[in-house]
């Protein structure tokens, strides 16, 4: 990734300049020229620029900040989508000018003692914030009408900016960071973020993530909390930073300083770095497709700043941005180059399972086979946005202003998801998840809950209504491999911890299984069942973690380290096969990867194939094989694999628990006690009642001393009431214990104990169940 600075022919300013998109071919700029200027920008291209002088400030007053209104979500389809009607400029003498996209100015507002040093809009563009010299921070609304003061500090506010849902703001104190939530008598976050003053701060709509730079020379990452995700090098940079600026789509964010712009990935590292000849960076603003921002300068230049040679890596396959209408592809297996020549700009791209995915400026996608880029397959989009690409197996979906649509590759629209109240365009790859037959979206005003929905149709799940965890969720992630029925969700909250859940019984409430702590990050293979979790800092696998839903302690056996050393605290990029793409704090990218055995032990055992299974795992010999095989064995009730299984795992007494489930005659009756040394009680019960297995369920209950469950089960079916009774009287006597619980006093009256008689119809029902396999 490469940053590609350029400028227009000719500078219209003279002094220091502020600009802000307004859509994406035009621009207004602003400076103490006091002049205002309205640019063309043909396809995004600062040097065929042309710019006219539209209006123009009062005389005698500088303006020192500028921000257009935003256009995500209901603002963005107020104004037709991307396109900012006002402009919101702060100056000198404490007054903020409301400016239309014509450059005529519609409202001046009396907003500050001193001057107005910060400006931010709601994410909806329905109102804006200003802070200035006075320390106090005012709302107005979109016409410029007060509405309320939020803070009034003791310091001046030089940067704020709203949080993705507009309920707080985040604003500078000195060297401290403030978020302040908008409902009255909500507790503040403070925190110490700098070593001197701070000038600038931002809060990023997608990845909830806040960027602030000082005086110190630093910018730095934090997370909605406050806590420190990355902080820069003062040694890098030898002036203080004037700006920092997230991209819209969250990827990346920009930082202005003296003479120097930096493009930095959402994790911190810079990405690229341009010095510029024309002074002090006081002003970024971002094209709504981010590929690009233009910047204001001190000398009065309008620099333009485009993203070039952006890498997408899938597998073998790798394809490179070369430039706004070319996209290079290689396949590294046969350093065979292609390079694709597009007749607009690119917006978006994605590389995966064998497709190419192309978003241009048309609105057009483009989707180009591996096996043939010449003939795409191409097709019209009715809305320009488009904010993220996910792709599976079998089909690809687009999130943008026209909502979740699901395409198949050659082109044909499947579905369109309906989730009300998500706003489409804050989705993320962290929010969103899609396999080939489920769609997942979390919550964004209740993070605690996930909806869910059948990709084929777009239809919701169930009756509808979202699986609700019990605290804030990070991340959701679906498994890629298997049919529907095994489909399995991941979770990752706020406390870190890690939680799976089968999606065919969340409809049914299923409790979720805790799999991992202290995760900061995780991705499931594109191949096989498998997770790569940053757990405690450090890269872990889990090679089969649908085995907790079996055996719980059969998880932590398969968990493993990578095969070679990896640095702490790493992003995941990709994870294809057994092997994961990490970049380190630095930006370096590296390789993780486990033995490729678990990849083929996931085939085989996908197909049925038990035999190759196990004489795999006794030519690798390895713990983790073995814990694998029983799990997978366990959950399609393959009971002898499943036995040679734990004899290697030395676990005596799951050996012989399976030895007597063979023993058992019926096939439900070894089903029931599968799903009983599952854990899976209820269903067990189901299994032996469905098959009229009557006794079996009692007698379960009675083994797990579930006496009321038992009783009741026996006096419904008017079956083994005088069984119950007998084992719980004997339970009793082994611990000198009187009978109190009243139930059982009233079926105790008059009950004369009678072994033989109880044995002899414990000896028919197992006689019974032998005929029904003959």
């Amino acid at each position: 990734m490469k940053l590609l600075i350029s400028s227009p022919a000719e500078s219209l300013h003279e002094y220091v300049t502020y600009a802000a998109w307004i859509n994406q071919t035009e621009l207004l700029s602003i400076s103490n020229d006091r002049s205002i200027f309205r640019w063309t920008v043909p396809d995004q291209n600062m040097k065929e620029a042309t710019g006219t002088k539209v209006g123009s400030l009062p005389a005698d007053v500088n303006p020192t900040c500028l921000k257009a209104q935003s256009s995500v979500g209901a603002g963005a389809r107020r104004t037709g989508g991307g396109h900012s009607d006002l402009v919101a400029v702060g100056a000198s003498d404490g007054k903020v000018y409301v400016v239309s996209r014509a450059g005529r100015v519609e409202k001046v507002i009396d907003a500050h003692q001193g001057s107005v040093l910060a400006i931010s809009w709601l994410t909806d563009g329905s109102a804006f914030v200003t802070g200035g010299e006075d320390g106090q921070i005012k709302m107005w609304s979109r016409a410029g009408m007060y509405r309320n003061t939020l803070i009034q500090s003791g310091n001046p506010v030089y940067g704020l900016s709203w949080s993705p849902d507009s309920d707080a703001v985040v604003y500078t104190d000195g060297e401290n960071l403030t978020i302040k939530p908008k409902q009255a008598g909500s507790k503040q976050t403070k925190w110490k973020a700098h070593d001197s003053v701070i000038l600038c701060v931002d809060w990023s709509n997608i990845t909830n993530n806040i960027v602030s730079g000082g005086e110190d020379r630093t910018y730095r990452v934090w997370d909605s909390f406050g806590r420190p995700l990355f902080t820069s090098k003062s040694r890098f940079s030898q002036f203080p930073v004037l700006t920092v600026t997230w991209s819209p789509d969250g990827s990346v964010f920009a930082v202005g300083s003296y003479g120097t712009i930096r493009l930095c990935d959402a994790s911190g590292w810079s990405a690229a770095m341009e010095k510029s000849s024309s002074g002090g960076i006081y002003s970024i603003d971002w094209s709504k497709d981010s590929s690009g921002f233009v910047c204001g300068c001190g000398d009065g230049t309008l620099l333009q700043g485009k993203i070039i040679e952006r890498k997408f890596v899938w597998r073998h396959l790798e394809a490179i941005l070369s430039s706004d209408r070319s996209v290079e592809v290689r396949d590294t297996s046969n350093d065979v180059k292609e390079v694709i020549e597009l007749n607009a700009c690119v917006i978006r791209a994605s590389i995966g399972y064998g497709y190419l995915i192309v978003v241009t400026s048309t609105p057009s996608v483009a989707i180009y086979n591996a096996k043939n880029w010449s003939t795409p397959a191409m097709f019209e989009l009715k809305e320009s946005t488009v904010t993220l690409i996910k792709q599976t197996e079998r089909h690809f979906l687009l999130a943008g202003s026209a909502g979740l649509v699901i395409y198949s590759y050659d082109g044909r629209s499947i579905a369109t998801v309906r989730c009300h109240g998500v706003q489409c365009e804050l989705l993320t790859d962290k929010t969103l998840s899609v396999s080939a037959n489920t769609v997942a979206i979390r919550d964004r005003k209740n993070e605690a809950a996930v909806f869910l929905f059948e990709a084929l149709s777009g239809k919701p799940l169930g009756d509808g209504q979202p699986y609700k965890h019990q605290t804030e969720i990070s991340q959701v992630l679906l498994d890629q491999c298997g049919p529907q029925q095994q489909r399995n969700l991941a979770i990752l909250d706020k406390n870190r911890d890690v939680y799976l859940l089968p999606v065919r019984q969340l409809l049914g409430k299923a409790e979720a299984v805790k799999i991992s702590s202290m995760t900061s990050q995780l991705m499931w293979s594109d191949s096989a069942n498998i997770l790569v979790a940053v757990e405690d800092g450090n890269i872990r696998f889990l090679c089969h973690p649908a085995g907790a839903f079996v055996d719980q302690s059969l998880v932590k056996q398969t968990k493993i380290p990578p095969n070679n050393d990896v640095a702490h605290y790493p992003t995941i990029v990709t994870f294809s096969g057994t092997r994961a793409t990490l970049r380190r704090t630095d930006g370096a990218i590296i390789l993780a990867a486990i033995d490729p055995y678990v990849g083929f032990l996931h085939e085989y055992a996908s197909t049925g194939k038990w035999e190759d299974c196990l004489r795999l795992c006794r030519f690798v010999d390895k713990k983790y094989m073995w814990a694998c095989l029983a799990a997978m064995c366990l959950q399609a009730k393959e009971i002898g694999t499943a036995t040679s299984a734990y004899a290697a795992l030395g676990n005596a007494p799951k050996v012989r628990y399976l030895d007597k489930i063979k023993e058992i005659p019926s096939p439900e009756g070894r089903n029931g006690e599968i799903a009983l040394l599952c854990h899976q009680q209820q269903q067990a019960e189901q299994i032996f009642l469905q098959a009229g297995l009557v006794y079996r369920a009692i007698d379960m209950h009675i083994r797990l001393c579930n006496w009321d469950r038992a009783i009741d089960l026996a006096t419904k079916h008017k079956s083994h009431v005088d069984t119950v009774i007998a084992n719980r009287r004997k339970y009793l006597e082994s611990f000198s214990r009187e009978e109190t619980d009243e139930k059982f006093l009233q079926f105790s009256e008059g009950f004369v104990l009678d072994w033989d008689k109880i044995n002899e119809k414990i000896a028919r029902e197992k006689e019974h169940e032998e005929r029904r396999r003959q």
